[in-house]
């Protein structure tokens, strides 16, 4: 039988110390601001100002389809930019290189907008 328990500030600690930069800042992001999965999936890296403090995140595709803005914490920010700025680039080259589909074009990959390079659609293995 499955048991269901809310998550408390130490799974959220557990998680971060096992973590990634990319799943250190969607994991902030996500618990700092009150996104939903999908609307921080869809961010492009124009939707977030960087420079403002608290920094600005402009949601273009909500659920209620209505765009809003939120902020994301300063921790949340710093790993959305050593994200951003550091690792995105390589990390979507090398998973052109991880697919194995023959003629799929690896443009599709790197020149994704989002700020993940991927999105709620595609698949994850």
């Amino acid at each position: 039988m499955t048991q269901v328990i809310p998550i408390t500030p130490d799974h959220i600690v557990r998680i971060l110390d096992n973590g990634k930069t990319l799943e250190k800042a969607f994991f902030l992001c996500l618990a700092s601001s009150g996104m939903r999965i999908g609307e921080l999936l869809s961010l492009k890296p124009q939707d977030i100002d960087l420079s403002r403090h608290p920094t600005r995140v402009y949601i273009r595709n909500t659920k209620t389809k209505v765009p809003r803005v939120c902020f994301i914490s300063s921790e949340a920010a710093g790993y959305l930019r050593i994200w951003l700025e550091q690792e995105r680039e390589n990390y979507l080259k090398t998973a052109v290189k991880r697919t194995k589909i023959i003629g799929y074009q690896g443009n599709r990959i790197t020149k994704n907008p989002m700020i993940t390079g991927f999105s709620r659609s595609q698949k994850v293995s």
